[in-house]
């Protein structure tokens, strides 16, 4: 069982960019309920702004249906006026967030975030992480 801990949901890891121009780094919880006070991503490639911002909208989207915002069989036009006449969208995702935060978590040894648990070569070898960063790569 892993030690370490990283709770995407608390610990400040989205790089986003006010108005103004500062960066400031926050987690999903914060983002969500400060939203309107960013403009841009502000990740260290355009190739992780893409991968934060698909992560970004599948969190909203699925958000949205946890609290039947909308479904499989809603059209367009009818979601896009439920979802603007929400209350509270970034509470809204915070709830649904909340509700699975147990699954957010980097390092958790069975369920880690985004990823396999365990997951090795036939020889228990385990690769760097960086040989799936397009931008950077291994060496």
């Amino acid at each position: 069982m892993s030690s370490h801990n990283f709770d995407l949901l608390r610990e400040p890891w989205l790089r986003m960019r006010h108005a103004e121009g500062h960066v400031e780094e926050v987690g999903l919880l914060e983002f969500y309920d400060r939203a309107e006070q960013f403009t841009d991503l502000a990740g260290e490639s355009d190739t992780q702004n893409q991968a934060v911002f698909r992560l970004l909208l599948g969190v909203f989207i699925r958000a949205l249906r946890h609290h039947e915002l909308f479904g499989p069989e809603d059209r367009l036009a009818e979601t896009w006026q439920k979802v603007q006449a929400a209350d509270d969208l970034g509470a809204l995702v915070g709830e649904y967030l909340e509700a699975w935060e147990g699954r957010f978590n980097l390092f958790d040894a069975t369920a880690p975030f985004f990823q396999a648990a365990g997951l090795h070569t036939k020889k228990e070898e385990y690769s760097d992480a960086s040989v799936l960063v397009p931008d950077t790569g291994p060496g």
